[in-house]
């Protein structure tokens, strides 16, 4: 990783800011550095693309969502459970009022919600944050999309971890 570590911080300024504004080149290399584990730096580009963004469009852009949607996973990621969720609900609160309760972004950032909730063993708000997920993915994509098997398969694995394997059964 270190040659493409290097590279990564070069392009994106090494700090400097050196992108252009309307470039979403801090985007795409904190995609990137996420994939590549290199999670504080993934942080810091993810943090300049929000201020891009906001600059850009304001605070209530739904790509400022998809940036804190994004930066949440890093987080969570990293163990940082707590503020994975606080910055999940910040991608909500923009997402909602800006696509609407029914758009999939929603619904996907509700999985990704249950998903820290499991494993913070809070299997009921896990549950409950898959079923939104699920009353969203399916009128919107249809019950054989891979996005709600993936929902399913999720809450399949909480009722395992709870102990009820018919119901775990059911779901996967």
């Amino acid at each position: 990783v270190g040659w493409v570590g290097s590279l990564v911080w070069e392009a994106g300024g090494g700090g400097r800011g050196g992108v252009g504004e309307d470039s979403n080149i801090n985007f795409n290399l904190a995609s990137l550095c996420k994939d590549l584990a290199l999670y504080a730096r993934s942080l810091e580009l993810y943090e300049e693309e929000v201020a891009r963004l906001v600059k850009k469009f304001g605070t209530r852009h739904a790509s400022v969502a998809t940036t804190y949607n994004n930066m949440a996973i890093v987080y969570e990621q990293l163990g940082q459970l707590g503020k994975a969720l606080e910055t999940y609900e910040k991608a909500l609160e923009i997402y909602i009022p800006a696509l609407g309760n029914n758009h999939v972004d929603v619904a996907t950032t509700h999985n990704n919600m249950g998903a820290v909730y499991r494993k913070l063993g809070q299997m009921d708000k896990a549950l409950e944050t898959y079923e939104k997920a699920l009353k969203i993915y399916i009128p919107a994509l249809g019950s054989s999309h891979v996005s709600v098997a993936n929902t399913y398969n999720n809450m399949g694995i909480v009722y395992r971890n709870l102990g009820q394997y018919e119901k775990a059964l059911e779901m996967y």
